[in-house]
């Protein structure tokens, strides 16, 4: 599989533990949030276009309706939405919506360490709806077409 940032999460069992964790995360969800399965559907195949193809954790199909993305981090829960480490979040967010013609994406969001106070407890914000204009996710899509093309994955 080739992703989209490597350098971002360098081979090794610690970064293989993070993305099973982030797996057990959604479970979890899927086992604890009330209503969950009435809020979220797991889509039976991911999305496809232009030759990429984009796995959304869920469709949320209540109000807002969009994208639903479980995120698990280990960054400090005093960083903000709108804080560059979060620009991944987004870029994926925009794509996903692009790709299944939805505008709103609703994450859901644990930070394992909390805000690094100790003694480290889990942090769950409520979730966060953001909806991205057309001309936001037509550049995104464009920036991660042409981001494809050049190392020749389509």
């Amino acid at each position: 599989m080739q992703t989209l940032y490597p350098k971002r999460y360098k081979g090794g069992d610690f970064n293989r533990v993070r993305g099973r964790m982030g797996y057990l995360w959604e479970d979890a969800l899927a086992l604890t949030l009330p209503d969950y399965d009435r809020r979220i559907v797991r889509p039976k195949t991911p999305f496809e276009l232009d030759g990429l193809v984009g796995y959304p954790d869920g469709i949320h199909v209540v109000d807002p309706v969009g994208i639903a993305e479980c995120k698990l981090t280990f960054a400090s829960s005093r960083k903000m939405e709108d804080d560059p480490f979060f620009a991944y979040y987004h870029m994926q967010g925009q794509a996903l919506c692009w790709m299944s013609g939805l505008d709103t994406t609703i994450y859901y969001v644990l930070y394992i360490c909390g805000d690094y106070s100790h003694p480290f407890e889990p942090v769950m914000r409520p979730p966060i709806a953001i909806t991205w204009t057309e001309e936001e996710m037509d550049d995104n899509w464009g920036a991660i077409v042409q981001h494809a093309r050049e190392k020749e994955w389509i």
